[in-house]
């Protein structure tokens, strides 16, 4: 029964990992060293900036279970604040890190990583979306629809692997992080419905 029930967000979570490690492969069968390594030093500071992510959702999942409990309206204006709370703190944060990008780069991992630099001025934007992400998913786990969240997961996944591809296809690396960003857009905006 437990694992029948934990299974639409563990696929969930599953997806989620497998969308954000294939770049990399893709990278590798594509491109060169090169590109997989400065891909892999951009989104080093964009995961280490996600950990605002995962913050926020321990301090968020409660308060969706108790507004919703409570009444859909009062969840709905829970989800509504809290997308304005994440685009206040994390549209200075994302636009910060994309200006300051070259130093970052340069501070971090030192002289032969310039080409991070755009990857990274792309990639940090995935925080954003990712959050905005994170707490639509949790509305509906927090509301027993996981099947919902699980099937959005798989659908909008594929999406982001193909435009993955396609980006790195048409545009060399910088394609990758295009399409993770452009895959993460669609998918807010798929599971925001």
């Amino acid at each position: 029964m437990i694992l029948r029930a934990s299974f639409p967000i563990g696929l969930g979570t599953w997806l989620a990992q497998l969308v954000t490690n294939f770049p990399l492969l893709a990278l590798g069968i594509l491109l060169t060293a090169t590109d997989v390594g400065n891909y892999s030093a951009a989104f080093k500071i964009v995961f280490f900036s996600l950990i605002v992510d995962r913050i926020f959702m321990y301090v968020f999942y409660p308060i969706i279970i108790k507004t919703y409990n409570e009444s859909l309206e009062k969840l709905q204006a829970t989800l509504s604040f809290s997308i304005k709370i994440i685009i206040t703190l994390l549209l200075p944060l994302c636009a910060g890190v994309s200006v300051l990008a070259p130093s970052l780069i340069h501070f971090i991992f030192g002289d032969g990583y310039e080409g991070a630099v755009p990857l990274l001025r792309i990639a940090i934007w995935f925080v954003l979306f990712s959050t905005m992400h994170s707490i639509f998913s949790f509305g509906l786990i927090g509301t027993g629809k996981e099947k919902i969240f699980s099937h959005t997961m798989i659908f909008t996944v594929v999406i982001q692997m193909m435009l993955c591809v396609i980006g790195i296809v048409l545009f060399d690396a910088i394609g990758a992080p295009l399409g993770v960003v452009a895959g993460e857009i669609i998918s807010v905006g798929i599971i925001a419905l």
